[in-house]
């Protein structure tokens, strides 16, 4: 396809969805759903925008869809690229010759473009942080390659300016009692199930967690026509957790389980594939489980995972003494490795200034942590786990909508968090499917309660935090 003096290339399994109107024009790589108006596809919701003027029109009809996409659109002189909320269908970008070139991963651009690697490259794939992380990732808008951008959640491309810009968050949260959030929540999320459902043959990955609770939840109506499946893989064995409350809890609803092996390395022509999909691919493990994913999944099914949702969990592991003085250096701090790379630190203090000093997101009411983890780790590391895995299963993401992660992002984060039980959640549950909750979410192991009770014992003695320097 042909964009007045741009070529438009699209993969045969990538939908496509283009639309030409009173002089705008707008095109849809992947696909997006509107829950509030259940059954309609993607070219109506696309027409919805032929009345747009600005970015912000744009941005407010992008709002409440719910999918993993693209959008490109025209206006005259000016051309802007769009992504899904949490970015989950990725865009890497340059504009080098004097022109703009885009692609999901840098490596396409290489086909076309003298791309040259970064003197860091290297030094990031061979360093300590890298080998001791399965899962290693760098924050959003890394790329490792000269002259290279990636597009990072919450921002669109003005091509004609050269810039990328931010467009959400502009207005104040609104504050919402745990109680009205779950009323808001309830029905959004029964209908984007139920929009999925007339559009898509789904699948639904189930673990002990209450990421997958909670999107089963919202499916009480549809389940029956579901496929339940658990990936086993790693060491998980098949009396792991994932697989036995995954098992107990589907049984008990009278619903099917089938676990899925991933515990085989992949054969050689299928990793050598992987590995030339992306620059950053983790052959070694997500590789592994991709081949398993590969060999046991019904191809034609779309996979419905519950990710996401941990922005509005207040994630745990930001403690609160990071929360209360919160700085760039304490977020380098978290994920160890990161603060051992110039790249990585001078992100992070661009982003965190930004935020802080320009857009003043505190005084919208946002958490900066809960941002950071919105744009960095779903953008970036959920962002490539999918851009990985898009060659064995296409995935959809209920809480991928900007609109549900504002409501979670207005309920005090002390219900959205441990401290509490995350009590949010589990009243959500409740007001969706109530015998949901009959099996344990996420239940401890001997061992793990074994180690809660000596912690508990230490700290009843004074000594926690002296064994802890200790060690």
């Amino acid at each position: 396809m042909t964009v007045n003096d741009r070529y438009l290339y699209v993969h045969p399994d990538c939908e496509l969805t283009h639309l030409e109107t009173g002089g705008k024009r707008f095109i849809l790589i992947g696909y997006f759903l509107n829950p509030h108006q259940v059954g309609i596809g993607n070219r109506q919701i696309l027409q919805s925008f032929s009345m747009c003027e600005t970015v912000e029109q744009i941005s407010e009809k992008l709002f409440p869809l719910v999918g993993r996409f693209v959008l490109f659109v025209q206006k005259k002189d000016d051309f802007f690229v769009f992504n899904d909320a949490c970015g989950l269908k990725t865009v890497y970008y340059t504009f080098l010759n004097q022109g703009f070139y885009a692609a999901s991963q840098p490596f396409l651009l290489k086909l076309v473009l003298p791309i040259q690697e970064e003197p860091f490259y290297e030094d990031y794939f061979n360093s300590d942080y890298v080998k001791q992380n399965k899962e290693h990732w760098l924050p959003s808008g890394i790329t490792l390659f000269k002259h290279m951008e990636q597009l990072v959640p919450n921002h669109y491309v003005d091509v004609e300016r050269n810039t990328q810009i931010r467009y959400w968050p502009k207005r104040k949260v609104r504050s919402l009692t745990p109680k009205e959030g779950v009323r808001l929540l309830s029905s959004l999320l029964q209908n984007t199930m139920a929009a999925a459902a007339e559009r898509f043959d789904l699948a639904m990955a189930m673990t002990a967690g209450m990421d997958s609770r909670i999107v089963l939840a919202a499916s009480k109506d549809i389940a029956p026509d579901l496929f339940f499946y658990t990936l086993k893989y790693r060491d998980l064995s098949d009396h792991a957790a994932d697989i036995k409350i995954s098992k107990t809890l589907l049984q008990g609803l009278g619903l099917k389980h089938k676990v899925l092996d991933c515990n085989h390395r992949g054969e050689e022509t299928f990793l050598k594939i992987y590995a030339d999909n992306t620059p950053m691919a983790h052959v070694n493990d997500w590789g592994s489980i991709a081949y398993g994913i590969y060999k046991n999944y019904p191809q034609e099914k779309m996979a419905i995972r519950g990710n996401c949702v941990e922005i509005g969990r207040n994630y745990s592991r930001f403690d609160k003494k990071i929360r209360e003085s919160i700085s760039a250096d304490k977020i380098l701090e978290i994920y160890s490795g990161w603060k051992d790379f110039s790249y990585a630190r001078e992100c992070i203090q661009k982003w965190f200034t930004e935020i802080q000093e320009v857009h003043k997101v505190g005084e919208l009411g946002y958490d900066t942590m809960d941002l950071f983890y919105w744009e960095h780790r779903i953008g970036s590391w959920q962002g490539q786990s999918l851009l990985e895995w898009d060659m064995v299963q296409e995935m959809f993401i209920p809480f991928n909508n900007r609109e549900i992660i504002e409501i979670m992002l207005g309920v005090d984060k002390q219900f959205r968090s441990k401290s509490l039980h995350f009590s949010f959640f589990t009243d959500l549950i409740e007001s969706l499917w109530p015998e949901v909750r009959k099996v344990p979410i996420n239940p401890k192991s001997n061992k793990q309660k074994l180690k809660s009770h000596l912690k508990s014992v230490l700290k009843t003695l004074g000594v926690f935090h002296l064994s802890r320097k200790l060690r």
